[in-house]
């Protein structure tokens, strides 16, 4: 294809036409001022609902695994068992003898009390007391869910004294 035999049109004079030209300059509206961009409906509910979610799971997380239910639980017995355990989360687990089940003779033995321990002041004392035959009196805490940093159950001792 060779280029140079058509003719140029923009540097060539064209003859004169009888109609109006196809660009105009003319005079320019004035600009109207731009209305502000307004968000679609649908991307407000979706941004809402999103939200709403949010909250509603990070509530239900905080009511469930971090604001204990029962605080300032106090339990007496004895501490026959406390070690340390867990794959990726090493925590303190322990598990005591009630007193008030052995006191009543009516009924058959039923329960023993399993908690974990996150302070290892705490750890210290009970790990002396395990097997020693002595009273303790504990003082623990209740959560709806037990975290795995934490301790495996719900009962997180916060204090010991021995009688």
């Amino acid at each position: 294809m060779d280029f140079d035999d058509k003719p140029d049109y923009f540097t060539t004079p064209q003859p004169e036409e009888t109609h109006d030209p196809v660009i105009r300059f003319e005079k320019a509206e004035e600009p109207q001022p731009e209305k502000p961009k307004r968000r679609h409906r649908g991307r407000r509910i979706l941004l809402w609902s999103v939200f709403i979610i949010v909250c509603v799971l990070g509530g239900t997380f905080w009511m469930r695994y971090l604001a204990p239910y029962e605080t300032h639980m106090h339990e007496e017995g004895y501490v026959v068992d406390f070690k340390m355990q867990g794959f990726l989360f090493k925590t303190w687990e322990g598990q005591m003898i009630v007193n008030q089940s052995l006191a009543d003779t009516t009924k058959v033995y039923s329960r023993d009390f399993v908690f974990s321990v996150d302070n290892d002041r705490v750890a210290d004392q009970l790990s002396a007391l395990k097997g020693s035959g002595k009273k303790v009196s504990v003082t623990y805490k209740r959560y709806w869910g037990a975290l795995p940093w934490r301790g495996a159950t719900t009962c997180i001792v916060t204090g010991v004294r021995t009688d």
